[in-house]
């Protein structure tokens, strides 16, 4: 998963370029897998052509953007978060809900941290950050309960810096430019690393000029275009959610036990309920002029039950009271009047 971040500003001119480009390639929108790959769309297009509209979009990008991230994940998803007991309350995160967790956990710590470090406490007051993912994913739900998951849960410095969660079309500007981010990352860690599962902690793919923390301004780092950050999700981070999910379990279950310790259970709901009728139903002292006192006769009765209890129930309304002999034999049957015991 990767993204850009920009301000409205920065993103309208890059609506504003980049729809050019598209429309001036007479496609419909851009997608990074098939422009490079020459299918769909650009089925037909030389190769000389995809590296020019290529080198545009970039260029778009490098004009207006300075930052980008990217979320990778190795093949360790099932061997270390899957693997094993889970417990069945809470939610488990999908692959995407994972990559998504990356993302929320950079952009708005590195953009309070930057802020902070430059002094500009009122514009940090003033900042705030909308995510928006290009919708039509299976796990587009998944992020989302994260992202307001996320929103309930974040530190208090930086709850002002969360704004809203939207989903866009794969026509979006913003859809189109994090695709073609993800697409170059994911090219450059197959270089790198492989199909295979690997130690993706360490990477060639880093700056140079090393970032010195605690320390603004930052040294001038020689590019060409935004500073993109690599985020990996490795084992520890796999294993730490894992375990999270097994502590929110256990608060769970702290929190309710007291409340199943006071409930009753239904043997003693029983027994209270037998005993509340007695107690109605019981003698019930009477004083005499002597001042002794002497129980008196319950004026509640046990209703006595019926020798039948199939005729009782259908009196009661679950099914038509049976007829007489003589109604049942009658040749219209049921809808035969009643005759008179005077009558016969």
């Amino acid at each position: 998963m990767a993204g850009y971040v920009g301000t409205a500003a920065q993103w309208k001119h890059i609506e504003a370029d980049w729809a050019a480009l598209v429309a001036k390639a007479g496609v419909r929108h851009i997608r990074a897998v098939d422009l490079f790959r020459r299918t769909k769309q650009f089925r037909g297009w030389k190769s000389e052509d995809v590296d020019a509209l290529a080198l545009s979009l970039d260029g778009v990008i490098a004009r207006y953007l300075q930052l980008g991230f990217s979320v990778i994940r190795d093949d360790n998803y099932k061997n270390t978060y899957g693997a094993g007991p889970h417990p069945k309350r809470p939610v488990k995160d999908t692959k995407y809900g994972v990559c998504f967790r990356g993302c929320l956990a950079f952009v708005p710590s590195f953009i309070a941290s930057e802020l902070k470090l430059a002094g500009q406490g009122a514009l940090a007051e003033l900042t705030r950050i909308d995510f928006a993912l290009e919708g039509g994913h299976a796990n587009v739900g998944d992020a989302r309960r994260l992202f307001e998951l996320y929103k309930k849960d974040a530190l208090p410095e930086w709850q002002h810096l969360i704004g809203e969660f939207d989903t866009s079309t794969k026509d979006s500007v913003g859809a189109q430019a994090a695709d073609f981010l993800a697409y170059a990352v994911y090219r450059a860690e197959l270089l790198e690393h492989g199909q295979a599962a690997s130690d993706i902690e360490t990477s060639s793919y880093v700056a140079d000029a090393p970032m010195i923390a605690n320390n603004y301004p930052r040294a001038p780092v020689l590019q060409g275009g935004p500073m993109l950050f690599r985020n990996p999700i490795t084992r520890d981070v796999l294993q730490s959610l894992k375990d999270d999910l097994f502590a929110i379990e256990a608060e769970r279950r702290v929190r309710t036990a007291p409340k199943r310790r006071s409930a009753p259970s239904s043997i003693e709901c029983v027994r209270r309920a037998s005993r509340s009728k007695a107690a109605v139903r019981g003698p019930t002292p009477v004083e005499r002029d002597d001042g002794s006192a002497t129980p008196q006769r319950s004026v509640l009765r046990r209703r006595r039950m019926p020798a039948h209890p199939t005729r009782h129930v259908a009196r009661c309304g679950s099914r038509p009271p049976p007829i007489s002999r003589s109604r049942r034999h009658h040749p219209i049957g049921r809808h035969a009047p009643a005759r008179r015991r005077e009558n016969r």
